[in-house]
């Protein structure tokens, strides 16, 4: 196991998908570097030399991807800014109903669930 981004990913898997398990980075951005740094798609991780890996990590940082827990924290602060302005959103998530305009009545059941993990974070 390697980790790339604070993220375990596996030797035999391609780079083109080890790049997409990374939060933040999707299949587009995971091409537009392989062809920055000219990379099959079909290349795989356990091919791929240290020096490689890092030129990998430094082109992500030089293109001002977001990820991780750059990405984490900056959703965790779009949460608390809602809450702090009081609207009904931050409301809602905080209590862990649905947020839009979904019925509560009868349905809902998996968002009361779900809620309990968010509310925590935004307390945090």
């Amino acid at each position: 196991m390697v980790f790339i981004l604070d993220t375990d990913v596996r030797d035999i898997q391609p780079i083109f998908f080890v790049l997409s398990d990374v939060q933040g980075i999707g299949l587009k951005r995971a091409l537009l570097i392989c062809q920055k740094l000219g990379f099959s798609k079909k290349l795989k991780l356990k091919n791929l030399l240290e020096d490689e890996i890092i030129q990998i990590v430094k082109l992500i940082h030089t293109l001002n991807f977001e990820v991780t827990s750059e990405l984490y924290n900056f959703k965790v602060f779009l949460l608390k800014r809602l809450s702090y302005i009081k609207s009904k959103k931050g409301f809602r998530l905080k209590k862990g109903l649905p947020v839009r305009g979904q019925r509560t009545r009868t349905n809902a059941k998996s968002a009361k669930k779900k809620s309990s993990n968010i509310l925590i974070c935004i307390c945090l």
